[in-house]
Protein backbone atom coordinates (compact mmCIF):
# COMPACT_ATOMS: atom_id res chain seq x y z
CA UNK A 1 0.00 0.00 0.00
CA UNK A 2 2.96 2.15 0.18
CA UNK A 3 3.52 2.06 -2.73
CA UNK A 4 0.20 3.66 -4.11
CA UNK A 5 0.65 6.38 -0.92
CA UNK A 6 0.05 9.85 -2.88
CA UNK A 7 3.12 11.59 -0.50
CA UNK A 8 5.43 8.66 -1.23
CA UNK A 9 5.44 8.28 -5.04
CA UNK A 10 6.32 11.52 -6.15
CA UNK A 11 8.88 12.19 -3.64
CA UNK A 12 10.55 8.75 -4.75
CA UNK A 13 10.27 9.72 -8.27
CA UNK A 14 11.77 13.06 -7.64
CA UNK A 15 14.58 11.76 -5.24
CA UNK A 16 18.05 10.52 -6.35
CA UNK A 17 18.23 6.83 -6.67
CA UNK A 18 20.79 6.62 -4.01
CA UNK A 19 18.97 8.61 -1.51
CA UNK A 20 15.93 6.81 -2.27
CA UNK A 21 17.33 3.24 -1.56
CA UNK A 22 18.63 4.68 1.74
CA UNK A 23 15.28 5.97 2.49
CA UNK A 24 13.75 3.28 1.68
CA UNK A 25 15.84 0.97 4.13
CA UNK A 26 15.76 3.29 6.61
CA UNK A 27 12.38 3.63 6.13
CA UNK A 28 11.19 0.23 6.09
CA UNK A 29 12.87 -0.76 9.44
CA UNK A 30 11.35 2.11 11.04
CA UNK A 31 8.15 0.94 10.19
CA UNK A 32 8.45 -2.09 11.77
CA UNK A 33 8.27 -0.71 14.92
CA UNK A 34 4.61 -0.28 14.18
CA UNK A 35 3.22 -2.99 14.22
CA UNK A 36 5.96 -4.86 16.44
CA UNK A 37 4.89 -2.21 19.16
CA UNK A 38 1.23 -2.08 18.53
CA UNK A 39 0.36 -5.45 17.20
CA UNK A 40 2.55 -7.95 18.86
CA UNK A 41 3.94 -5.95 22.07
CA UNK A 42 0.53 -4.76 23.30
CA UNK A 43 -1.87 -6.98 20.96
CA UNK A 44 -0.10 -10.02 23.08
CA UNK A 45 0.07 -8.26 26.50
CA UNK A 46 -3.75 -7.71 25.90
CA UNK A 47 -4.67 -10.79 25.22
CA UNK A 48 -2.75 -12.08 28.58
CA UNK A 49 -3.46 -9.00 30.94
CA UNK A 50 -7.35 -9.91 29.93
CA UNK A 51 -7.36 -12.13 33.24
CA UNK A 52 -6.05 -9.38 35.34
CA UNK A 53 -8.00 -7.63 37.49
CA UNK A 54 -6.94 -4.32 36.45
CA UNK A 55 -7.81 -4.59 32.99
CA UNK A 56 -10.89 -2.37 32.10
CA UNK A 57 -13.05 -5.34 30.85
CA UNK A 58 -12.10 -7.42 33.63
CA UNK A 59 -13.22 -10.07 34.64
CA UNK A 60 -15.59 -10.29 30.71
CA UNK A 61 -13.05 -10.56 28.01
CA UNK A 62 -13.14 -7.83 25.26
CA UNK A 63 -15.90 -8.25 22.96
CA UNK A 64 -15.70 -8.27 19.14
CA UNK A 65 -16.44 -4.63 18.50
CA UNK A 66 -13.77 -3.59 20.94
CA UNK A 67 -11.30 -5.73 19.48
CA UNK A 68 -12.33 -4.33 15.65
CA UNK A 69 -12.12 -0.55 16.91
CA UNK A 70 -8.84 -0.68 18.20
CA UNK A 71 -9.08 -0.61 21.66
CA UNK A 72 -6.50 -3.70 22.40
CA UNK A 73 -3.67 -1.37 22.64
CA UNK A 74 -4.99 1.27 25.10
CA UNK A 75 -6.39 -1.64 27.90
CA UNK A 76 -3.56 -2.95 27.64
CA UNK A 77 -1.52 -0.11 28.41
CA UNK A 78 -4.03 1.57 30.81
CA UNK A 79 -3.50 -2.54 32.62
CA UNK A 80 0.31 -1.74 32.41
CA UNK A 81 0.77 1.98 33.34
CA UNK A 82 -2.48 2.83 34.95
CA UNK A 83 -4.03 6.42 33.59
CA UNK A 84 -0.24 7.31 32.32
CA UNK A 85 -0.55 4.47 29.77
CA UNK A 86 -4.10 5.90 28.57
CA UNK A 87 -2.26 9.23 28.18
CA UNK A 88 0.54 7.57 25.85
CA UNK A 89 -1.72 5.71 23.86
CA UNK A 90 -4.19 8.85 23.31
CA UNK A 91 -0.68 11.16 22.32
CA UNK A 92 0.50 8.46 20.04
CA UNK A 93 -2.81 7.91 17.79
CA UNK A 94 -3.25 11.79 17.88
CA UNK A 95 0.45 12.30 16.55
CA UNK A 96 -0.13 9.48 13.80
CA UNK A 97 -3.75 10.84 12.85
CA UNK A 98 -2.35 14.65 12.41
CA UNK A 99 0.78 13.38 10.79
CA UNK A 100 -1.46 11.18 8.43
CA UNK A 101 -3.92 13.57 7.60
CA UNK A 102 -1.47 17.02 7.37
CA UNK A 103 0.54 14.57 4.47
CA UNK A 104 -2.04 13.33 2.67
CA UNK A 105 -4.12 16.76 2.52
CA UNK A 106 -0.41 18.23 1.38
CA UNK A 107 0.24 15.23 -1.38
CA UNK A 108 -3.82 16.09 -2.79
CA UNK A 109 -3.51 19.41 -2.52
CA UNK A 110 0.15 18.97 -4.42
CA UNK A 111 -1.80 16.74 -6.85
CA UNK A 112 -4.80 18.63 -8.18
CA UNK A 113 -2.98 21.76 -8.11
CA UNK A 114 -0.04 21.53 -10.51
CA UNK A 115 -1.26 17.99 -11.82
CA UNK A 116 -4.76 18.47 -12.52
CA UNK A 117 -5.13 22.10 -12.33
CA UNK A 118 -2.19 23.43 -14.03
CA UNK A 119 -1.82 21.16 -16.32
CA UNK A 120 -5.16 20.64 -18.35
CA UNK A 121 -7.62 23.42 -16.49
CA UNK A 122 -5.09 26.49 -16.79
CA UNK A 123 -1.52 25.61 -18.13
CA UNK A 124 -0.59 29.85 -18.28
CA UNK A 125 -1.56 29.81 -14.70
CA UNK A 126 0.61 32.05 -12.36
CA UNK A 127 2.13 30.83 -8.80
CA UNK A 128 -0.67 32.78 -6.91
CA UNK A 129 -3.05 30.94 -8.89
CA UNK A 130 -1.67 27.84 -8.39
CA UNK A 131 -1.10 28.63 -4.61
CA UNK A 132 -5.28 29.37 -4.43
CA UNK A 133 -6.20 26.00 -6.02
CA UNK A 134 -3.89 24.37 -3.97
CA UNK A 135 -5.51 26.09 -0.81
CA UNK A 136 -8.99 25.39 -1.93
CA UNK A 137 -8.06 21.65 -2.52
CA UNK A 138 -6.97 21.50 0.73
CA UNK A 139 -9.75 22.71 2.57
CA UNK A 140 -12.20 20.84 0.31
CA UNK A 141 -10.08 17.60 0.67
CA UNK A 142 -10.00 17.84 4.59
CA UNK A 143 -14.22 18.45 4.43
CA UNK A 144 -14.38 15.32 2.03
CA UNK A 145 -12.40 13.24 4.52
CA UNK A 146 -14.17 14.45 7.68
CA UNK A 147 -17.75 13.61 5.97
CA UNK A 148 -16.53 10.57 4.61
CA UNK A 149 -15.43 9.54 8.25
CA UNK A 150 -18.27 10.37 9.60
CA UNK A 151 -20.40 8.32 7.08
CA UNK A 152 -18.22 5.36 7.72
CA UNK A 153 -18.70 5.22 11.31
CA UNK A 154 -22.80 6.02 11.12
CA UNK A 155 -22.57 2.44 8.37
CA UNK A 156 -20.59 0.89 11.35
CA UNK A 157 -17.77 0.14 9.42
CA UNK A 158 -14.96 -0.22 12.05
CA UNK A 159 -11.03 0.65 11.68
CA UNK A 160 -10.34 -3.05 11.21
CA UNK A 161 -12.96 -3.67 8.31
CA UNK A 162 -11.68 -0.70 6.82
CA UNK A 163 -7.87 -1.74 6.23
CA UNK A 164 -9.50 -5.04 4.71
CA UNK A 165 -11.62 -3.24 2.18
CA UNK A 166 -8.35 -0.66 1.78
CA UNK A 167 -6.69 -4.22 0.44
CA UNK A 168 -9.10 -4.78 -2.31
CA UNK A 169 -9.00 -0.81 -3.62
CA UNK A 170 -5.42 -0.09 -3.05
CA UNK A 171 -3.75 -3.36 -4.30
CA UNK A 172 -4.74 -3.58 -7.74
CA UNK A 173 -2.68 -0.58 -8.80
CA UNK A 174 0.51 -1.82 -7.05
CA UNK A 175 1.39 -3.62 -10.54
CA UNK A 176 0.30 -0.99 -13.25
CA UNK A 177 2.16 1.51 -11.06
CA UNK A 178 5.50 -1.32 -10.82
CA UNK A 179 5.42 -1.60 -14.78
CA UNK A 180 4.99 2.34 -15.20
CA UNK A 181 8.37 2.88 -13.73
CA UNK A 182 10.02 -0.27 -14.82
CA UNK A 183 8.54 -1.45 -18.24
CA UNK A 184 8.64 0.30 -21.34
CA UNK A 185 6.05 -1.76 -23.41
CA UNK A 186 3.36 -0.41 -20.66
CA UNK A 187 0.50 1.68 -22.60
CA UNK A 188 -1.49 4.35 -21.05
CA UNK A 189 -4.85 2.45 -21.22
CA UNK A 190 -3.23 -0.93 -19.41
CA UNK A 191 -2.07 1.58 -16.40
CA UNK A 192 -4.94 3.49 -16.35
CA UNK A 193 -7.90 0.73 -16.86
CA UNK A 194 -5.68 -2.15 -14.64
CA UNK A 195 -6.17 -1.01 -11.64
CA UNK A 196 -10.02 -0.43 -12.36
CA UNK A 197 -10.89 -3.79 -13.95
CA UNK A 198 -8.63 -5.24 -11.26
CA UNK A 199 -10.58 -3.35 -8.19
CA UNK A 200 -14.36 -4.44 -9.30
CA UNK A 201 -12.89 -8.09 -10.33
CA UNK A 202 -11.68 -8.67 -6.67
CA UNK A 203 -14.95 -6.92 -5.23
CA UNK A 204 -16.52 -9.34 -6.99
CA UNK A 205 -14.77 -12.47 -6.19
CA UNK A 206 -14.68 -10.83 -2.45
CA UNK A 207 -18.61 -10.73 -2.62
CA UNK A 208 -18.83 -13.71 -4.26
CA UNK A 209 -17.19 -15.62 -1.67
CA UNK A 210 -18.70 -14.50 1.44
CA UNK A 211 -22.11 -15.36 -0.10
CA UNK A 212 -20.73 -18.97 -0.71
CA UNK A 213 -20.01 -19.64 2.95
CA UNK A 214 -22.14 -17.67 4.90
CA UNK A 215 -25.47 -17.37 2.28
CA UNK A 216 -25.97 -13.93 2.74
CA UNK A 217 -23.69 -10.63 2.10
CA UNK A 218 -23.44 -8.09 5.11
CA UNK A 219 -20.57 -6.84 6.99
CA UNK A 220 -20.06 -9.34 9.47
CA UNK A 221 -19.93 -12.29 6.83
CA UNK A 222 -17.72 -9.86 4.72
CA UNK A 223 -15.67 -9.41 7.36
CA UNK A 224 -14.71 -12.62 8.16
CA UNK A 225 -13.97 -13.93 4.33
CA UNK A 226 -10.67 -14.15 3.74
CA UNK A 227 -9.17 -12.10 1.32
CA UNK A 228 -7.48 -13.32 -2.17
CA UNK A 229 -5.16 -12.70 -4.27
CA UNK A 230 -7.76 -12.26 -6.90
CA UNK A 231 -7.43 -8.53 -7.24
CA UNK A 232 -3.52 -8.66 -7.71
CA UNK A 233 -4.37 -11.50 -10.19
CA UNK A 234 -6.53 -9.47 -12.13
CA UNK A 235 -4.41 -6.15 -12.63
CA UNK A 236 -1.31 -8.38 -13.20
CA UNK A 237 -3.29 -10.36 -15.67
CA UNK A 238 -4.89 -7.46 -17.49
CA UNK A 239 -2.08 -4.80 -17.17
CA UNK A 240 0.66 -7.47 -18.84
CA UNK A 241 -1.89 -8.25 -21.81
CA UNK A 242 -3.38 -5.09 -22.38
CA UNK A 243 0.66 -3.61 -22.81
CA UNK A 244 1.70 -6.92 -24.82
CA UNK A 245 -1.31 -6.78 -27.29
CA UNK A 246 -0.73 -2.69 -27.73
CA UNK A 247 3.20 -3.63 -28.35
CA UNK A 248 2.31 -6.47 -30.68
CA UNK A 249 -0.50 -4.26 -32.78
CA UNK A 250 2.35 -1.53 -33.02
CA UNK A 251 5.16 -3.77 -34.43
CA UNK A 252 2.36 -5.39 -36.74
CA UNK A 253 2.12 -2.16 -38.00
CA UNK A 254 5.56 -1.05 -38.47
CA UNK A 255 6.30 -4.09 -40.17
CA UNK A 256 3.30 -3.48 -42.13
CA UNK A 257 4.62 0.11 -42.92
CA UNK A 258 8.20 -1.11 -43.78
CA UNK A 259 6.66 -3.79 -46.07
CA UNK A 260 4.80 -1.57 -48.08
CA UNK A 261 7.40 0.64 -48.21
CA UNK A 262 9.19 -2.29 -49.85
CA UNK A 263 7.09 -3.25 -52.06
CA UNK A 264 6.01 0.42 -53.60
CA UNK A 265 10.37 0.69 -53.66
CA UNK A 266 9.94 -2.26 -55.57
CA UNK A 267 7.29 -1.56 -58.05
CA UNK A 268 9.08 2.03 -58.55
CA UNK A 269 12.37 0.01 -59.85
CA UNK A 270 10.48 -2.26 -61.77
CA UNK A 271 9.14 0.16 -63.63
CA UNK A 272 11.94 2.57 -64.08
CA UNK A 273 13.57 -0.39 -65.41
CA UNK A 274 10.85 -1.19 -67.93
CA UNK A 275 10.71 2.47 -69.16
CA UNK A 276 14.59 2.59 -69.47
CA UNK A 277 14.99 -0.22 -71.37
CA UNK A 278 13.89 -0.71 -74.91
CA UNK A 279 12.09 -3.86 -75.88
CA UNK A 280 11.28 -4.64 -72.15
CA UNK A 281 7.54 -5.24 -71.31
CA UNK A 282 5.45 -6.09 -67.98
CA UNK A 283 3.57 -9.16 -68.43
CA UNK A 284 0.00 -9.40 -66.88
Amino acid sequence: MVVTYSLVCPAIVAARPSATVHGYLIGGLCWFSIPFFLATTLGLAGVALERDPDFPTYPERMAAADVSAGLVAPNAAVCLLGESGAVAILILVFLAVTSAASAELIAVSSIIAYDIYKAYIKPTASGEEILKASQVATVGFGIFMGVLASVLNNFGITLGYLYLLMGIIVAPAVIPIAFTLTWSKQNAFAANASPVIGFVCGLITWLVVAYGLYGEITLVTTRHTPQSSSHHTYSNILCTSFSWIDFNRSQYAHAFRESGVAAISFLHHRAHLVHGSPGMYIEV
